[in-house]
């Protein structure tokens, strides 16, 4: 995951340096890898972020911005892509390269315009995964 301050859909530029976050996912071989150059997990993302001193932050930094990579948001925001959802809760989580996600909303329907790109699952294997999932993140 990529993350900076700034506004959402911009390039960023050198006065973002120090605000240019790389984080990744504290599987036991990154942490193995990684170890002296990682943060503590973050509770929010459940992430492990570079140290800003680390060598790949700062080579990173120096690619999106002279790469002019844009800051996006960290998590999808589910409303961009289901037009039509109001009133809603969401439960999601990466898991496997998939971001799993659970709504619950009075406007969501069989005829709710649904991304074609989107798989839909039993609640069931959605629990069964998040349990895997929370298993995982729990033997960090």
């Amino acid at each position: 995951m990529i993350r900076g301050t700034g506004g959402v859909n911009i390039p960023f530029e050198e006065y973002d340096k120090k605000d240019i976050n790389l984080y990744i996912e504290p599987t036991q071989e990154n942490c193995k890898i990684f170890a002296k150059q990682l943060c503590k997990i973050n509770q929010e993302t459940n992430l492990c972020k570079f140290k800003q001193s680390s060598k790949i932050s700062k080579e990173f930094t120096k690619l999106c911005i002279d790469n002019k990579v844009i800051i996006n948001l960290y998590q999808p925001h589910i409303g961009d892509y289901i037009i039509s959802l109001y009133r809603y809760s969401i439960n999601q989580f990466p898991y496997n390269n998939n971001l799993y996600l659970k709504i619950d909303s009075e406007s969501l329907t069989k005829e709710t315009s649904i991304p074609t790109d989107w798989q839909e699952i039993k609640c069931s294997y959605f629990y069964t995964i998040k349990d895997k999932y929370d298993k995982l993140k729990g033997d960090k």
